[in-house]
C-alpha cells in the first residue's frame, strides 16, 4: 500500500489518536501557520505550540485540540507531504489556505506582489463555484462536528469554534441554543458556512448556563440531507465582570451596579430590560443578588469569572484602590454632624477617625458657602474633586491611583478642573462629573459647557483633547499598515525589522512593527521573538512601543542589611514623555546574577519571555532586600555580576542591563537582634512551643544570647561562650505553662554591647465553638452557591467540598466579623457535593466539623452512547443499546419520557425497550435487521426537566471480522517487540488485503500475497514500538470493497519507577 494512502487513513483517525499523544511525540506536521509543514518528522510541541494560540491559524484550528486534530499525525511518514505554505484560493470566493486545501480551485503562494486574498483579485479569474457530485451515502467515521466554547473577556458574549472531521465537507450548519434547563431551541443562524461564530445576542443573561447545538448538514445525491448535531454547554460568567478586559484587581461598592458611567456597561438597562427586574425595584435586586460583592477587592479570569482578592465588607470596612494595591477603608459617617448641626467642620473629621484609621470620604465644596462631607465611590474620577485641596488630598483614590492634579480655568473666579495624569479626561468636558457622588452638585454650571479653554486644561500628555489634523509617524500603530510596501508617512518594516520605508518624521523610530503575512497587516513585535506581541483588538499594546528603561542605583559595596534600589522610567504612549513607573503599574522586573569564574547566568539575549524565564528570579519590589535576594539564592556573597530588565505592560522588553556590586558579609554599626518565630504579639496552641531568635553584630562577637522573663529569670540560653560568632541562630523549646499573655525580653551581648528586644506571645489551647451552616437549596442552576453561617468572631471559617466519591478538600477561608456571621460564594463544577466547615481562632485550634450541606449542581441533560456506534458494523445486531452518563445519581431520568426509536432508510423499526439498570436502555428489534442505513434517535428527560435529544447513525454491512490478542487490549506494555496475533473472518466473503500499520508508517501484511483472496486466515507476527504512545491499527478488505478498521493505543514504558519515599505529615 503506498505510504500516502497510508497518511490518508491515519488522517481519518486523527481525533482518535489525538487524545493519545503527548509534547514529545514526533509525527507529520501539516501546520502552515508555524512554518514546520516539511517532510520531516517534529515533535507535536513544535507543530502545535500550545503557548501560541496564533499558531493554530486565524482561519485554521481554531484550538489547541483542533490544530493536534487536523495538523498533526503521530507515526507516519512524511515523504509526501506537499508544500502547505499558506496562499489565497480562489474557488471562485477567496480563502486563505495551504495548497492541499484549496482543492481544484486556483491557488498563489503570498509574495512581496500578492499580500492579500480579497473578492477582488479572485474576479480576475472568472470563475464559477466547483460542482462536486454529492455521494451516495456519507462515508465518514464520525461525522459529528466538533465545537469549542470560549468566553469573550469582558463581553457578554461566547465565541464558537467547529468544524468537521469528515474528508467531504458540510454543505452548512445550523446554530440553536437554549436557556438551560428548560428553555426551548432558538436558532440564532441558518445555513450558515463559517467555522467561527460569536454569540452576542442581546437576549444573553450572566450567571447563566446555555446549551448550544451545531449541526452539520450534509447534502447527499438526490437533493437528500443527512444532520448530526453535537450539544455543548456553557456558562457565562459573573456580571461585574462586564466590561473587565484585563485581570486588574478592582473594588466593588453598592453603585457598581447602578451607576450609568461613561466607563461601565449599562447593568441598570441590561437588568430592567434582559433580566426583567421592574426599574423601581432593581435597587432591591442588586442589593439582595450581588449584596456579597459589595466593599470587596476582586479580579476576573478569562472565563469571566470573578475571584476575591480583599474581604474588606466582612470587617465592616469597604475596598478602596490605592497606588499601592487595595486596602480597606473605614466605611460609612461622613455626613455626621457636630452637637450645633453644622457640617463636619475639618478635612482632619471628615477623612480619618479619632485613632487616625482613613475614612472613605471626603471635604469637599458643597452648594453652601460651608465645605462638606461626601462618602467616596468607588465609580469617581478625579474630576469629581470640585476644590483644589480635595483634589491634591485625594482621600478617594479616584482612578486607583494617586495621580489627580488641580488645574485653574480661572483662579480669580476659584474655578479649576482636577484631572487624572494617565487617563483621558477629554470626555468630562460637557458634564459636571461622574455622577458616582453628590458633589456633582457643587459644580459652577457655567463652566458645564464644553470648550476649547476648558478641553485643552483638560488635556495630559498622552491624551490630548480635540481633533489631532495632522497626524505624525508616532501616532500610528503597526495595525493600520496593511501593505509592505505602504506610504513614505508609515513605519514599514520587512521580516529582520529592518525599516523598508519611512519619512524622515519617522526616523530614529523604534523597530518594532513587523509584517506578518497570516495576519495580512504589520503587528507589534517588540521583542523580536518573530510573533505579535498583541490581541487582535489590543489597541492598548499597539499604541505603546517604547520599552522601558531601568536603572541600579550605584553601590561600590553592599551588605545583608543593604537594599537594592531600581527605578523604571517608561513612556506609557507614543505620544507621551518618559516618567517613572512602578511594578503596581503593571511592570515586571527580572534580575539573575552570577559570580567570579562562574557561568552567566540567563540566556545571551533575551528574546521573549517565554525564552528561559526558570533562570531569572522576578522581583517583587523596586527596592529588596540584599539578605533576602541570599536567603533565597538569587545573590551570593563576593562580587555579584547582576543582569536585569523590565517587561512593560503592553509586553515591550528592555535590552538586558548589567552592573557589578560586591555584598559583604559583615553588618553595618550597631548589634541586631530578631525572633524568626512565633513573632511578636502572636498566638500558640501549644504549651512547648519552639522559639527562634536570630542576633548579628559587625565589629564585636557575640558572646551571649538568653531568654528572659520580664522578672529578670533566664528562661533559655541560646549562647553562652566561646567560639565567638557574629550571627548566632538557634532554636529551643520553651515550657508556656498556662493559657494567657506571655511577655520576654531577648538580651544578646557582643563585647561591650548589649540589646534587648521585647516579645509577647499568647497561649491559647481552647478550641473554638464548631461553626453552624445555613441550609441551601438541593438542587441549584447556576455554578456557584451562596454559602452562609455563623460562627465564633473572630476566628476565621475554613471551608471544605467533597464532589461526588472524591475526598473532602479545602478550598477557602472566611474572616468571620464582630456580629459573628460570615457568608462567602463557591463556584462549582457539576455533581453531587457534601460541604462542611470549621473555624480556627488566631492560635490556630481548630474546632469540630460543623453540619453537612449536601446538594447537586446539573446545568443540563446527562450524555449518552449508542451502541452499535457510528460507522459501518457487521450483521447479526441483536439490539440496540443506550447508556445514559448521569451528571448525579440524584437526578435520574424519567423512564416514562425515555425512548429509543430505530428508522431504517427513513422507515420505523418495530422493536420492544427494556431498561438493564438506571443508565441502560435496550431496544430490542422485533426482527433481525437487515444490511442498510440505520439512524437510531434517543430521547430523554431527567427528574429536573432537563431534555435530552440526539440522533445517531450506523450502517450494516458485509465487513471481515477482525480478532487481536488480549495483549492489545492491555494497552501498556514494557518491551519494544510486541508479538501479536488473532484471525480475520471474511463472514462469507472473501478478504483481499489485510495489514497492520504502526508508528513506522510501513504496513505489514497479516498474510501472503499468494494465499489471497481467502475467507478465513489466522495471522501471527510482531509490530516494533517507540517509548511513549503508539498506534497500531489493523485494516482488512473484501471483494465487496468494504474495509475493517481496529485502532489500538498501546503505550511502551520501559523507565522503572523512581524509589518510593516515605514521609510524615
Amino acid at each position: 500500500m503506498k505510504k500516502s494512502s497510508t497518511l490518508l487513513i491515519v488522517c481519518t483517525l486523527a481525533i482518535v489518536l489525538a487524545g493519545f499523544v503527548n509534547a514529545q511525540s514526533e509525527g507529520c506536521c501539516l501546520n502552515a501557520y508555524t512554518s514546520a509543514c516539511k517532510a520531516v518528522e517534529i515533535t507535536l510541541e513544535q507543530c502545535c505550540p500550545p503557548d501560541n494560540p496564533a499558531a493554530f491559524g486565524p482561519e485554521g484550528a481554531p484550538t489547541y485540540e483542533a490544530c493536534v486534530d487536523h495538523y498533526f499525525f503521530p507515526g507516519v511518514s512524511c515523504v509526501d507531504v506537499v508544500n502547505c505554505t499558506i496562499g489565497c484560493c480562489c474557488d471562485p470566493y477567496p480563502s486563505r489556505v495551504t495548497e492541499p486545501e484549496c482543492r481544484g480551485g486556483v491557488w498563489t503562494p503570498f509574495t512581496e506582489m500578492i499580500v492579500d486574498c480579497n473578492q477582488d483579485y479572485c474576479d480576475q479569474f472568472n470563475l464559477t463555484p466547483p460542482t462536486v457530485q454529492p455521494p451516495e451515502t456519507l462515508d465518514c467515521e464520525n461525522p459529528y462536528p466538533f465545537v469549542e466554547l470560549r468566553a469573550i473577556k469582558g463581553e457578554k458574549f461566547v465565541g464558537l469554534s467547529f468544524g468537521s472531521r469528515c474528508s467531504y465537507p458540510p454543505k452548512e450548519y445550523t446554530i440553536r441554543r437554549r436557556e438551560m434547563p428548560t428553555g426551548d431551541f432558538q436558532t440564532l443562524v441558518e445555513g450558515f458556512t463559517g467555522r467561527n461564530y460569536v454569540d452576542d445576542s442581546a437576549q444573553l443573561k450572566w450567571d447563566t448556563t446555555y446549551q448550544y447545538e451545531v449541526t452539520a448538514v450534509y447534502e447527499l445525491s438526490g437533493g437528500r440531507t443527512v444532520s448530526f448535531p453535537t450539544h455543548v454547554s456553557f456558562t457565562l460568567g459573573d456580571l461585574i465582570c462586564w466590561g473587565v478586559y484585563d485581570e486588574v484587581p478592582f473594588c466593588v461598592g453598592p453603585d457598581y451596579f447602578l451607576l450609568e458611567s461613561l466607563d461601565k456597561p449599562p447593568f441598570t438597562s441590561y437588568l430592567r430590560d434582559i433580566v426583567g427586574v421592574p426599574e423601581e425595584d432593581i435597587p432591591l435586586y442588586v442589593n439582595q443578588t450581588y449584596g456579597e460583592y459589595f466593599d470587596n477587592g476582586y479580579y476576573c479570569d478569562e472565563n469571566n469569572t470573578a475571584h476575591i482578592q480583599l474581604d474588606c465588607g466582612s470587617s465592616g470596612k469597604t475596598c478602596v484602590m490605592t497606588s499601592t494595591g487595595m486596602e480597606c477603608y473605614v466605611k460609612g459617617g461622613c455626613s455626621v454632624g457636630n452637637p450645633f448641626g453644622l457640617f463636619i467642620q475639618s478635612r482632619e473629621e471628615c477623612e480619618q477617625t479619632e485613632t487616625g484609621e482613613k475614612k472613605y470620604c471626603f471635604f469637599d465644596k458643597s452648594t453652601t458657602v460651608v465645605n462638606k462631607c461626601y462618602e467616596c465611590s468607588p465609580m469617581m474620577d478625579c474630576y469629581d474633586y470640585k476644590s483644589k485641596e480635595a483634589c491634591e488630598s485625594d482621600n478617594c483614590r479616584a482612578n486607583g491611583v494617586k495621580d489627580c492634579v488641580w488645574e485653574w480655568i480661572n483662579e480669580d473666579l476659584g474655578i479649576g478642573v482636577c484631572k487624572a495624569l494617565e487617563r483621558d479626561n477629554c470626555k468630562y468636558c460637557d458634564t459636571a462629573g461622574t455622577g458616582a457622588v453628590e458633589s456633582s452638585r457643587a459644580h459652577n454650571f457655567i463652566f458645564n459647557r464644553c470648550t476649547q479653554e476648558k478641553l485643552d486644561h483638560l488635556a495630559v500628555p498622552g491624551f490630548p483633547c480635540g481633533t489631532v489634523e495632522n497626524v505624525s509617524c508616532r501616532d500610528l500603530i503597526c495595525e493600520g499598515i496593511t501593505s509592505p510596501d505602504n506610504c513614505a508617512d508609515m513605519i514599514v518594516l520587512d521580516n529582520d525589522n529592518t525599516i523598508m520605508s519611512g519619512s524622515a518624521l519617522c526616523s530614529g523610530e523604534i523597530k518594532v512593527c513587523k509584517w506578518y503575512p497570516t495576519r495580512m497587516h504589520c503587528v507589534k513585535d517588540a521583542n523580536g521573538d518573530g510573533l505579535p506581541d498583541c490581541d487582535n483588538d489590543d489597541v492598548a499594546c499597539q499604541r505603546d512601543r517604547y520599552p522601558p528603561r531601568t536603572e541600579l542605583a550605584s553601590y561600590a559595596q553592599l551588605t545583608t542589611r543593604d537594599q537594592l534600589r531600581f527605578r523604571i522610567f517608561d513612556k506609557t504612549d507614543n505620544q507621551g514623555v518618559e516618567e517613572e513607573v512602578s511594578l503596581d503599574d503593571g511592570y515586571v522586573l527580572y534580575l539573575c546574577s552570577y559570580g567570579e569564574g562562574e557561568e552567566e547566568c540567563g540566556p545571551l539575549g533575551y528574546n521573549g519571555l517565554n525564552s528561559h524565564p526558570e533562570s531569572y528570579y522576578r522581583l517583587p519590589e523596586l527596592e529588596v532586600s540584599v539578605g533576602d535576594l541570599i536567603r533565597q539564592g538569587a545573590l551570593g556573597f563576593g562580587v555579584n555580576y547582576l543582569k536585569f530588565f523590565a517587561v512593560d505592560p503592553s509586553r515591550n522588553v528592555e535590552e538586558i542591563k548589567r552592573e557589578r556590586v560586591r555584598i559583604s558579609t559583615n553588618l553595618v554599626g550597631g548589634l541586631g537582634v530578631f525572633l524568626v518565630s512565633p513573632g511578636n504579639n502572636s498566638y500558640v496552641n501549644q504549651r512547648e512551643a519552639e522559639f527562634r531568635i536570630v542576633a548579628q553584630a559587625d565589629t564585636e562577637r557575640i558572646w551571649k544570647v538568653v531568654l528572659k522573663k520580664m522578672t529578670g529569670e533566664v528562661v533559655a540560653t541560646y549562647y553562652d561562650g566561646s567560639p565567638l560568632y557574629y550571627e548566632v541562630d538557634e532554636t529551643r523549646t520553651i515550657n508556656l505553662g498556662n493559657d494567657g499573655e506571655k511577655n520576654f525580653i531577648i538580651e544578646v551581648r557582643a563585647g561591650e554591647l548589649v540589646r534587648e528586644a521585647h516579645v509577647k506571645v499568647t497561649l491559647d489551647t481552647v478550641a473554638p465553638n464548631p461553626p453552624l451552616l445555613d441550609p441551601v437549596q438541593p438542587f441549584l442552576e447556576q455554578n456557584y452557591v451562596n454559602l452562609s453561617g455563623s460562627a465564633e468572631p473572630g476566628t476565621t471559617v475554613r471551608i471544605y467540598a467533597k464532589l461526588g466519591e472524591g475526598q473532602f478538600e479545602y478550598i477557602k477561608s472566611v474572616e468571620v466579623p464582630s456580629n459573628g456571621r460570615f457568608s462567602t460564594r463557591i463556584l462549582l463544577l457539576q455533581g453531587d457535593y457534601q460541604i462542611k466547615a470549621r473555624a480556627y481562632d488566631k492560635a490556630l485550634n481548630p474546632s469540630q466539623w460543623s453540619n453537612v450541606l449536601e446538594f447537586t449542581f446539573v446545568t443540563g441533560a446527562p450524555e449518552f452512547d449508542v451502541d452499535p456506534p457510528h460507522g459501518a458494523v457487521r450483521p447479526f445486531v441483536d439490539n440496540v443499546t443506550a447508556v445514559f452518563h448521569l451528571m448525579s445519581e440524584r437526578v435520574p431520568l424519567n423512564r416514562s419520557e425515555t425512548s429509543i426509536a430505530v428508522f431504517k432508510e427513513g422507515e420505523v423499526v418495530q422493536g420492544s425497550l427494556a431498561w438493564l439498570d438506571n443508565t441502560t436502555l435496550i431496544f430490542s428489534p422485533s426482527e433481525e435487521l437487515d444490511r442498510g442505513h440505520y439512524s437510531v434517535r434517543v430521547t430523554s428527560v431527567d427528574t429536573l426537566g432537563h431534555r435530552l435529544e440526539g440522533v445517531s447513525e450506523f450502517d450494516i454491512e458485509d465487513v471481515p471480522l477482525i480478532v487481536t490478542s488480549w495483549v492489545l487490549n492491555t494497552f501498556q506494555v514494557n518491551h519494544q517487540e510486541l508479538a501479536v496475533d488473532g484471525f480475520v473472518d471474511g463472514l462469507g466473503n472473501q478478504v483481499v488485503e489485510a495489514y497492520v500499520v504502526t508508528n513506522e508508517g510501513s504496513p505489514i501484511t497479516l498474510v501472503s500475497p499468494e494465499h489471497l483472496p481467502i475467507d478465513y486466515f489466522e495471522f501471527n507476527t510482531y509490530v516494533t514500538l517507540i517509548e511513549g504512545l503508539n498506534s497500531v491499527i489493523f485494516y482488512a478488505t473484501n471483494d465487496l470493497g468494504n474495509t475493517a478498521v481496529e485502532p489500538y493505543i498501546i503505550e511502551l514504558d520501559t523507565t522503572p519507577p523512581r524509589q518510593p519515599r516515605m514521609g510524615f505529615e
